[in-house]
Formats: C-alpha cells, sequence, structure tokens
C-alpha cells in the first residue's frame, strides 16, 4: 500500500504529455521483449540442430563428445538471427533508457523549482521550522528520488517481468513440469528476498538522508564558524564530528549495498543448483542426446531469465530505498499547501512609479500561532513619506515582524496595512522593487560586486552603469579600483574579501538599484565603529529628503534625525 500510494501521488504531479511518453517507453521496452524470446528460441534452436547431430558411435571409450557438431547453413542462420535479436534488443534498450533518465530527470528538475517558487512565497516563519540543510536535501535528493528514484525501477520493473514471463512461457511449452518447478523456485525465492530486505532498504533510504542532512549542516558549521573555533582550540573536535558523520554514511551505504547484491547472488545460486536439478531430471530415464537437448534449451532460456530477475528485484530495492529517502517530502509539501501563497513578484509588471510614499495602519494585530497575546497591535497610524522615521522599542518586542507585515511576508490576523491604498502583496506585485529592504546581517552572494548589487538580476540584464554610480555613490569606489575587474570583482563566500562597513555600504547600494519609494533599514548600524556608523547614518538621513525611510535602532543617531519616531512597548505601535 506504500508503494502504491507513493506511485499514485507521483503520477498526479507529472504533467499529462511525460505521462504518455513514459507509458509509449514501457511499450516499447515490453515490445522489445519479443527480441528476447525470439533471440533465446533460435539460440536454442541451434543447439538442438547442432546436438542432435550426435550418435552413439560419435562417443568414444572414455564417454568424450568430440567437437565435430554439425554446422549446416541453417543452423549457423538460426545462431546469426538468435544473436542478432538479443543485440538488437540491447541497442533499442540502451537508446530508450537513455531517453527515459533525461525525460525524468528533466521532470525532476521542474517539480524542484516549482516546489522551490512554492515553498519560498509562504510565510518565513513557516519556512524556518526547516534548517537550511534539510530545505535542500528534501529539494534535491528528495524530488529526485521521489520521481527518478522510483518511476525509473517501475518502469524497469514491468519491462522485465513482461520479459520474465515470456521466457517462462516458453519453457513451459518446452516441458511444463520443469518449468512450473522453476516458476515456482525463482518467484517463491524473489517473494523471500522481497519481505526480508524491503523494510531494511526502506530504513535504510531514511537514514541516509538524515546522514547527508547532518553531514552538510556540519561542514557549513566549519566553514562559517572557522575563526571561531581556530582561536578556541575546538576545531579538532568539530572536525571528529564531521568525520563521524561521515563514517556513519559509510555503514549505512555499505549496508545498503550488501541488502543489494542479496538478490543478485541469492538468483545465480538459485539457477545454478535449479540446471544441476535439471540435468538429473531430464537424464533420468532418457537418451542422453535429448537430455542433452533439453539440458541446452533450460540453460539457455535461464541465462536470459536471470539478468531479468536481477533487475527486477534491483528495481525493488531501489524503490524501498528512494521511498525512504523521499518520505520527508511530504512535510515540505505541507508547508506549501498550508497557506495561501503570496504573489510572484516577478509576474508582474511596473506600474507607474509615485512620487510620495504612504502607509496607513488601521485595526492591525498580528499574532503567532497558538500564543496567548498579541505581538503587535495599532488601533491608527498614517506613515508620510519622504522622511526618516525612527522604530524603537526593546528586543523582541516586534519591531522585526513589524517590517514583515509592510513587505506582506507576514499577514495580519486582523485588521489591514495598506502601502500607497494597496495591501503590501498588492503594491510588490504591482511595482516590484518599490520597497527596499536592509537586514541586520546583509546576505553576501559567492559572486561579483556587480552581482550583489543587482541581487538576483541575470548578468545580462544588469545595468553596468548604474551599478557603478551606486558603488560610487556610497564610498566604495575602492573595491572597484582594488582590481581590473572593477564592478566584476568576486567578493568571495560570504562576503570574505570585504569588511563588515563595506558590506552595510554595498547593502545601501543594493536597496537603492530597484529605486525604491520605501526603504526599510534593521539595525543597519550594528556592529560598526563609530565612524562607519556616522557616515552610514548620514547617507541615510540624504536619502530619506527624497524617500520615505524607516530604520529601526537602539541606538540614538537615527532619532536625532527622524521626523518622528514609533515606538514598541507591550504590544503597541505607537508614535511618540
Amino acid at each position: 500500500m506504500r508503494i502504491l500510494g507513493a506511485f499514485a501521488d507521483v503520477g498526479s504531479r507529472i504533467p499529462r504529455k511525460l505521462r504518455i511518453q513514459l507509458l509509449v517507453i514501457t511499450s516499447l521496452r515490453m515490445v522489445l521483449a519479443l527480441l528476447d524470446l525470439i533471440g533465446v528460441v533460435f539460440i536454442a534452436a541451434f543447439s538442438a540442430s547442432s546436438l542432435s547431430s550426435l550418435t552413439n558411435s560419435q562417443v568414444g571409450e572414455r564417454g568424450e563428445i568430440p567437437i565435430n557438431l554439425r554446422t549446416d547453413l541453417s543452423a549457423v542462420s538460426l545462431l546469426i538471427i538468435g544473436v542478432a535479436s538479443l543485440a538488437l534488443k540491447s541497442i533499442c534498450s540502451l537508446v530508450l533508457s537513455n531517453h527515459q533518465s533525461r525525460l525524468l530527470n528533466n521532470e525532476a528538475s521542474r517539480q524542484i523549482g516549482q516546489l522551490a517558487r512554492s515553498l519560498f512565497i509562504t510565510p518565513q516563519y513557516e519556512i524556518s521550522q526547516l534548517s537550511s540543510q534539510e530545505l535542500h536535501f528534501l529539494l534535491t535528493a528528495g524530488v529526485r528520488a521521489s520521481v527518478t528514484g522510483l518511476l525509473g525501477p517501475a518502469i524497469t520493473l514491468v519491462a522485465e517481468v513482461f520479459v520474465l514471463f515470456l521466457l517462462i512461457g516458453f519453457l513451459m511449452s518446452t516441458n511444463f513440469v520443469l518449468s512450473s518447478f522453476i516458476l515456482t523456485a525463482f518467484g517463491g525465492t524473489s517473494f523471500l528476498l522481497f519481505r526480508l530486505i524491503g523494510n531494511r532498504q526502506y530504513r535504510l533510504g531514511q537514514l541516509l538522508g538524515s546522514a547527508n542532512i547532518q553531514s552538510l549542516s556540519v561542514l557549513q558549521e566549519l566553514t562559517y564558524g572557522y575563526r571561531e573555533f581556530w582561536p578556541r582550540g575546538t576545531m579538532r573536535d568539530h572536525l571528529s564530528k564531521f568525520e563521524m558523520c561521515e563514517q556513519e554514511m559509510s555503514v549505512i551505504q555499505t549496508k545498503q549495498n550488501f541488502f543489494s547484491l542479496i538478490p543478485r547472488h541469492g538468483l545465480e545460486i538459485l539457477v545454478m543448483v535449479g540446471l544441476g536439478a535439471i540435468a538429473v531430471a531430464t537424464s533420468a530415464g532418457s537418451q542422453s542426446g535429448n537430455s542433452l537437448i533439453l539440458l541446452v534449451v533450460f540453460a539457455t532460456t535461464a541465462i536470459r531469465i536471470l539478468p531479468c530477475l536481477i533487475p527486477i528485484q534491483a528495481s525493488v530495492a531501489e524503490i524501498q530505498t528512494n521511498l525512504g529517502i523521499a518520505s520527508s517530502l511530504a512535510i515540505v509539501r505541507e508547508l506549501t499547501q498550508k497557506h495561501v501563497p503570496m504573489t510572484d513578484h516577478h509576474a508582474a509588471k511596473k506600474s507607474s512609479q509615485v512620487d510620495m510614499c504612504e502607509i496607513k495602519i488601521r485595526n492591525l494585530v498580528f499574532r503567532y500561532k497558538d500564543s496567548r497575546s498579541d505581538l503587535i497591535s495599532c488601533k491608527s497610524l498614517d506613515i508620510i513619506g519622504p522622511g526618516l522615521i525612527a522604530v524603537t522599542g526593546p528586543s523582541g518586542s516586534g519591531k522585526s515582524t513589524f517590517f514583515d507585515l509592510v513587505l506582506g511576508i507576514k499577514q495580519p490576523s486582523s485588521g489591514s496595512i495598506q502601502v500607497n491604498r494597496l495591501s503590501p502583496n498588492q503594491l510588490i506585485t504591482s511595482r516590484p522593487g518599490i520597497c527596499g529592504y536592509l537586514p541586520q546581517r546583509i546576505t553576501g552572494l559567492n559572486l561579483t560586486l556587480a552581482e550583489n548589487v543587482a541581487f538576483g538580476s541575470p548578468v545580462n540584464e544588469i545595468d553596468e552603469s548604474r551599478v557603478l554610480k551606486l558603488l560610487k555613490d556610497v564610498g566604495l569606489s575602492e573595491l572597484i579600483d582594488r582590481t581590473a575587474l572593477g564592478i566584476w570583482t568576486p567578493i568571495g563566500e560570504l562576503a570574505n574579501s570585504i569588511s563588515g562597513g563595506q558590506m552595510q555600504r554595498l547593502g545601501i547600494a543594493r536597496c537603492l538599484y530597484t529605486s525604491p519609494q520605501l526603504l526599510l533599514i534593521d539595525e543597519a548600524t550594528s556592529g560598526l565603529d563609530l565612524k562607519s556608523r556616522t557616515a552610514i547614518v548620514n547617507m541615510i538621513s540624504q536619502l530619506a529628503r527624497e524617500i520615505l525611510v524607516i530604520a529601526i535602532s537602539h541606538q540614538s543617531e537615527f532619532q536625532d534625525y527622524a521626523k518622528s519616531v514609533l515606538a514598541i512597548e507591550a504590544g503597541q505601535l505607537k508614535p511618540l
């Protein structure tokens, strides 16, 4: 039931055109099974034709059989047709398998992108339930396991089972009793192996997913915390933790390999034992020539049956493993279905620019789920630009949540907040870039200065002249002149090649790149020296002459330049 439910879920998510293409591929692979049957029949016929030429007089005194089999034109033709059929089947299967792999991988990539888009336009506090490592693993390995890891083996399973039944049917037409014995033995062994290792493979898939997430998490900690681990002398301990994660993965993968090898070797042993049993059974009471012919026919067919059984068992094991890996994917899908998605800002056209930004708040209440009290409430408040508005309040009072409400990242529990007479989502949809946001910790992309300023814009669409002007305006000329690359100078992972003050300036340039009419600044000067802090405050106060700037700060410098101050105290947002 678990497997059927997973296939039903995956099937409902793939487009109708792809379902038809996969159905055609499966059908073609089943048709190709006829080439297997033709190959086995003709090779068996060649063997029977050649062996039938043996006579008792050709057997030596010691029982040797000389190699002087009849190889006339008709027998050779049978062999050529048989070998050609099997070779053609292999070539066609290779082409179909490659096409199938390309279709499934493309579909996995499409679903990864679709799920990521749905996920990252849901409220941020829902996404924060998962770590970045979990999100990355589930979005990539989880989706691929649920698409390529399930559908690929399933198609192989259907095709190989069809081949198996054709070959079993051929054997039954040769000797019904022995064929029934073979079918019972192979079927019983396969079912027993599935019962023994199926649940183990599923559990190992879950464990492998968790181990991958843990390994990535520890490696990120080592990378980001290097400067802290080193002087504390705890680097070696954390490296040991990483090694333990990798050792755990090695143990899991070793177990996976072991369980995946059991079906193959078990079935190989069964075939060999079966051939021995067939040899004894066919030779009892029969002429040696007839026994040998029957044995060759069975051996030829069994040799082709074995390559069917091994992929069948491998496909079942792979499906179980990938079900385990993809089992946690339901968590991500629930997050995307839990809330009405926010509007995709990039799908909208820009509206005409407005000269003045106005925020109106009426009966606003925001409360987290399961909370007994309101985090923020405000009866009525109008904020009109241009100008600098300072927001104060103790840590945890809801200042950053207020910004999330203005940006539309969070939705009010009741009441309304409007920017230029539109809800935040409607405003940003109608004019992407009208709002700029400068966080406490600016995200530095492991890219160039220009790409960090344009922040997400395609490289071929970056306005180089605007980037150059903005970097100079915020006082980053020295970064541009540092190398011959200019604005295309890389800043390194986590912006490790520039200082904190320079990163703050780059963040301001990033905010201004879209020509915003509203700029939200969250603790922009925290952690900076006095000189850098003063320079940034002066820069922001100059910006406030043209646009509406709302700045959160525990320091008093913004309040000195502000035309009004808002305070959040005991859950109440109000002007001082």
